[in-house]
């Protein structure tokens, strides 16, 4: 967790406490960041802005004294938010403090154009997240796909956003995004483990993620995020 806080006299941000699971990475701590070892360390200090970057359980550790203490906070590890009763207990936290939470688009482009689709009315949404072997190892995914030989894509989970970032934190946490943005809209998350060989007429060279948005009249928003593109569609 980073805690910068602005200089007084522009608009510079200077770390003044980090939080850390590894001890030894103190360190590297910046000479004016003050290592902090409980989040009641948060209290007094009166940062800007707290980032937390440190994982899911680091959320309903340091989140809560996060919003007491500062003004603003990002949250990355966005799949504590598929605890229900933790992100409503942030949200009156903030509420009561007056301060706000972040949650940052990652991975995913152009997430505020869908979630102004969702306000215009969207019925459908469809987020698919792609990605070789190697970003599947060591997960439940093993249980589903042989991944030293996969030839060809293969869908191996279709589910929920929350269901999807709680079973694979680390590869479909940006789900959760594409979940807050598009509400109850987002019908499915889908899993797919491709060839490690890259397929240039689909860009594998990269990882991948497709979202799409359907309407009564048609209306379509495609978005793919591989690492070689980037394009944002709206067709009515």
């Amino acid at each position: 967790m980073l805690m910068q806080r602005r200089a007084q006299d522009d608009d510079a941000e200077t770390a003044v406490g980090i939080a850390t699971r590894s001890p030894g990475a103190r360190a590297t701590f910046p000479a004016a960041a003050r290592p902090l070892a409980d989040p009641a360390d948060l209290a007094g200090m009166q940062p800007d802005l707290v980032v937390e970057a440190a994982g899911r359980a680091a959320v309903a550790q340091w989140a809560p004294a996060a919003l007491a203490a500062a003004p603003e906070l990002i949250v990355t590890s966005t799949s504590a938010f598929c605890d229900d009763a933790l992100m409503a207990r942030l949200v009156a936290e903030a509420e009561r403090c007056g301060s706000r939470i972040h949650v940052p688009s990652g991975a995913i482009g152009g997430i505020d154009a869908l979630a102004s689709a969702s306000v215009l009315g969207i019925d459908e949404v469809v987020h698919q997240v792609v990605k070789p072997p190697q970003a599947w190892r060591n997960t439940a995914a093993e249980q589903h796909l042989a991944l030293d030989a996969l030839q060809m894509r293969t869908v191996f989970f279709s589910g929920t956003a929350r269901e999807a970032a709680a079973a694979y934190p680390q590869n479909a946490n940006a789900t959760v995004v594409t979940s807050l943005a598009a509400g109850e809209q987002l019908r499915a998350v889908v899993l797919v483990g491709r060839s490690s060989a890259p397929a240039p007429e689909i860009g594998d060279e990269g990882d991948d993620t497709l979202l799409q948005a359907r309407g009564q009249r048609g209306e379509h928003i495609g978005m793919n995020c591989g690492a070689f593109q980037g394009e944002l569609r709206l067709v009515v």
